[in-house]
């Protein structure tokens, strides 16, 4: 165990805000990857988050990928923070391809936290989550009303995460 261990740390290529990990992704994982151009990133349940080196994105993208996936990985971690709660209907039609029940709430939560505008509108429920895990995370953020959809800047502590066109 000790020898994985070390093996996944020498893959780490930085530590994300809750915790998670951003890492390369090993082979097999290359493999699967390059098939799904399509998957911008994701985390694992070892708390890792991996990004696509062949997604075809925009590269500001890349930080908007790591954040939601770390926030993905605090949720996980921290299940008592985000409940069960229900979807809007659009959210239910735009991440109903997302796996089970649970998966869809986890994808709009971290999606809501990070300001990203897929999430949707949040219900009253889902605001109320997602206030807590800004304090949890102590993410801070932009108000939408004083930012463009386009340009979004979140801040964890006293690192600031820049994203800038991230979900046109």
């Amino acid at each position: 165990m000790l020898h994985h261990a070390k093996r996944h740390q020498s893959r780490t290529l930085a530590k994300l805000p809750g915790g998670a990990f951003w890492r390369q992704p090993w082979p097999a994982e290359v493999t699967w990857l390059r098939q799904n151009i399509n998957i911008s990133g994701y985390a694992d349940i070892s708390g890792s988050v991996v990004v696509n080196p062949f997604f075809m994105g925009k590269p500001s993208a890349l930080s908007a990928v790591l954040l939601n996936e770390a926030v993905r990985v605090f949720i996980w971690r921290r299940r008592r923070l985000a409940p069960m709660l229900a979807l809007t209907p659009i959210q239910r039609r735009n991440f109903g391809k997302y796996g089970k029940k649970r998966d869809q709430i986890d994808t709009v939560l971290a999606r809501l936290v990070t300001a990203d505008p897929s999430a949707g509108v949040p219900n009253l429920s889902q605001r109320r989550v997602v206030i807590v895990l800004n304090k949890a995370l102590k993410l801070y953020a932009i108000p939408p009303e004083t930012r463009s959809l386009r340009s979004m800047t979140i801040r964890s502590n006293s690192k600031c995460f820049r994203v800038k066109g991230i979900h046109s």
